[in-house]
């Protein structure tokens, strides 16, 4: 049942509300603002016959709690379904656990109440278990980490938004977007083009175009690019049908409930998890600098076999296994300038294209999903037009604030990492800042609905 953060009273005329890319952020905005009463309409360049690709990619519990909230649970298609996660580890490079371990099996996010929706303790406790100090899900009020196949979640996002009434055009790709100046009674608009000429005009223009948005700086009016963190990331997919002679470990972590493993040593950082139900496994490392190809090398991923020499040997057997390797260069965003929206207040960040950090936290994507819910419970509010540009100054505040605490996380832990001698951590799990943080409810906990609504009640508009 929508709540009254989603529908605004007394079913005001709905704004129209043009979304640009059609990425998992950009159909999470669809869906919020479709819940918050208003009219959705998604552009994205990615042709209709395209296939959904990409690798793996984690919800942690602040962003699981959205999902689960927009209805991603409901409904009987099970191919496009989430691997809750039950286990998450940070180990040093060997193996060994450098911590508690993150959460233990529960399940989490049944109804309401478990959703932390309706108020209550957002804070996940602790316990005591043969690992040390755990999470144990089932006492928070948020479904544990949810990891899927990314082309199954856009699968699942385009599904839900289209089902709630937004409207998604596919293989269509915005040129401009500009801000119209309203009639007399002040309320303003915009106008986006499309590569063909064609255009079309709404109440807010959300940009949802990830890292590399061609129309950031346009909104903006100032240039903003992302900036090499001094990191190499390779992310693989590792069949569990494949791999030859596992070590014992890989088929205890194949054969044990749905897990996140970490390793950190030297300045580096390998993590898998799981994609799907049918076995399949994404895995990620990142390594300082660059890593020269060898002639030796017989197959692509020889390089690392090479640089991560002397780690657990689990990672061997994965990298031996793996079907595929996506290499770049990691960046992020530098801190976007107060505000993320554009100085008419009719255009409006999400996403990548205003949030985009390293990999250490696996926050990127929760975070994501936080813009979406965030801007739809505050457009719920909005009764006219001309209250858009205080919504998206709003907006701006509260995902700016949140967007740079979680900044300041991510480098504490990078400079842990790089400090880090062979076996882990110099503090060992006292030297983890942000580990803490993660399960506080700035973290873990967060939720974006309900910090929406202290902000609005605060500073109504």
């Amino acid at each position: 049942m929508a709540t009254t953060s989603e529908i605004a009273p007394d079913n005001p005329p709905p704004l129209h509300v043009l979304v640009v890319g059609g990425g998992p952020s950009g159909l999470a905005t669809a869906i919020a603002v479709s819940l918050a009463g208003h009219r959705a309409t998604v552009f994205e360049a990615t042709p209709p016959r395209y296939p959904l690709q990409g690798s793996g990619v984690i919800t942690c519990p602040n962003g699981a709690r959205l999902l689960s909230r927009w209805g991603l649970e409901e409904g009987p298609d099970h191919w496009h379904r989430h691997v809750p996660i039950e286990h998450w580890q940070l180990c040093n490079r060997l193996g060994a656990p450098l911590g508690p371990d993150l959460i233990t099996s529960g399940t989490g996010g049944g109804g309401d109440d478990e959703r932390g929706e309706e108020g209550g303790n957002n804070n996940i406790s602790s316990s005591d278990s043969d690992h040390g100090t755990s999470i144990p899900t089932h006492k928070t009020k948020a479904p544990p980490p949810w990891a899927w196949k990314r082309g199954d979640l856009v699968a699942k996002l385009r599904q839900r938004a289209i089902k709630l009434g937004a409207t998604v055009h596919l293989g269509t790709r915005v040129t401009d977007v500009r801000h119209e100046e309203g009639s007399g009674d002040g309320a303003g608009g915009v106008r986006i083009r499309l590569h063909g000429g064609e255009e079309h005009r709404g109440d807010l223009a959300v940009v949802a175009q990830g890292t590399h948005s061609r129309l950031r700086n346009t909104l903006l009016d100032q240039p903003l690019e992302p900036v090499a963190t001094g990191y190499t990331a390779f992310r693989m997919d590792v069949s569990q049908s494949g791999i030859v002679n596992p070590s014992p470990k890989l088929v205890a972590f194949m054969d044990g409930p749905p897990s996140v493993r970490t390793w950190v040593g030297q300045g580096s950082y390998v993590t898998v998890h799981p994609m799907d139900k049918a076995g399949l496994l994404s895995l990620l490392v990142l390594v300082p600098g660059a890593l020269q190809q060898h002639n030796e090398d017989i197959i692509p991923q020889g390089k690392l076999i090479r640089y991560l020499k002397g780690w657990d040997d689990m990672i061997y057997s994965m990298l031996d296994a793996a079907d595929a390797q996506k290499e770049w260069t990691a960046t992020h965003l530098p801190a976007l300038p107060e505000p993320r929206h554009s100085p008419q207040g009719t255009s409006v960040l999400v996403g990548d294209a205003a949030n985009t950090m390293s990999h250490f936290l696996s926050q990127g994507l929760s975070l994501d999903l936080e813009d979406a819910a965030t801007l739809g419970c505050l457009l719920g509010h909005v009764r006219n037009a001309a209250q858009v540009p205080a919504a998206t100054a709003l907006y701006s505040r509260i995902r700016n604030e949140r967007a740079q605490r979680l900044r300041d996380m991510t480098a504490v832990f990078e400079s842990q990492l790089r400090a880090t001698p062979s076996d882990g951590f110099v503090n060992g799990a006292e030297g983890l800042g942000p580990e803490g943080e993660l399960r506080s409810s700035f973290g873990w906990s967060y939720d974006a609905y309900a910090e929406a609504e202290k902000a609005f009640n605060s500073d109504p508009f």
